[in-house]
């Protein structure tokens, strides 16, 4: 359960503008109570370009939507400025200031209005015509076993097995004052994991394999030594990283105003001064490590 994730996108989306996330919250409670009636769902089908009807019989298919754009949303925050090799150019010129400016553009109309500009803009970075929001076809996804194929190829699949087995970190936005309300409970994953994998895959038993997982890597208490911590200060994942190692021969960088990993991407002239002291700092300390002596 990972309540942080979108604290920390929702800290970026405020540093540039407070308004920006306030305009996300909005749209969510807008797109919830349209899901309620008919024509509402089918306005939300349109202006998002589902592609399947939304059924809104089902908390599932619900959850699946809200997560779905959830996810598109912080993609961006996570991946923001990095220096990743996108195949479709347009992918790299999607930040956080993008996102935002459309959210607080006036001129498209409300909260909502902006937030579908939003996702017309991520579409078309992607070349995607339509958007899966079906909880039936996120499932098959998942539970495809062919190596050439889909989730498995690019290993999301055995990476959710790991969270339905031993991790659990799965990104919940489950109060109504966060960045998506309380749209995306912990029950959804763990009914997916369920569902993928089986029975036996469900909340109780993760809940022993996170406890067997934290005594094994003795949690936040590890005493590893000779390792470099490097978190960036707008990653969403930086809730889970060790900013105070135990060890007195390790040390953690927290690196401001960057994003998930951008410390391992290749450099470039572009490269904020405090990342490039980031990566000048891991090399001291590699090197210092290396020339010494015993364990």
């Amino acid at each position: 359960l990972i309540t942080k994730y979108f604290k920390v996108a929702q800290k970026a989306l405020s540093a540039y503008n407070p308004k920006c996330s306030a305009h996300i919250r909005e749209a969510t409670i807008m797109i919830s109570d349209l899901l309620k009636t008919k024509n509402g769902t089918e306005f939300i089908q349109k202006k998002f370009k589902t592609c399947n009807k939304i059924n809104t019989h089902t908390k599932k298919d619900i959850r699946q939507l809200f997560q779905q754009l959830a996810v598109s949303f912080s993609a961006v925050i996570q991946y923001n400025r990095d220096n990743r090799y996108y195949e479709n150019i347009n992918q790299s010129f999607v930040t956080i200031i993008t996102l935002c400016d459309i959210m607080l553009n006036k001129a498209l109309g409300n909260s909502l209005e902006r937030y579908i500009a939003v996702h017309e803009k991520l579409r078309y970075a992607t070349n995607r015509q339509c958007s899966s929001y079906s909880y039936k076809s996120s499932l098959a996804s998942n539970a495809e076993i062919s190596w050439n194929k889909g989730y498995v190829e690019s290993g999301d699949r055995q990476w959710f097995y790991q969270l339905c087995t031993e991790i659990g970190n799965f990104i919940t936005s489950h109060k109504e004052n966060h960045l998506f309300g309380d749209t995306i409970p912990l029950e959804f994953f763990t009914d997916l994991c369920t569902d993928v994998f089986g029975d036996a895959f469900n909340f109780n038993a993760l809940e022993k394999a996170v406890e067997k997982t934290s005594m094994m890597y003795h949690d936040l208490r590890n005493k590893t030594s000779r390792i470099v911590y490097l978190h960036g200060s707008i990653d969403p994942w930086n809730g889970l990283g060790l900013t105070e190692p135990k060890a007195n021969n390790s040390v953690s960088i927290f690196i401001e105003g960057v994003s998930h990993c951008a410390d391992v991407y290749p450099s470039t002239p572009s490269d904020p001064p405090q990342l490039s002291k980031a990566r000048e700092t891991v090399v001291i300390y590699l090197k210092k490590w290396l020339e010494e002596n015993g364990p």
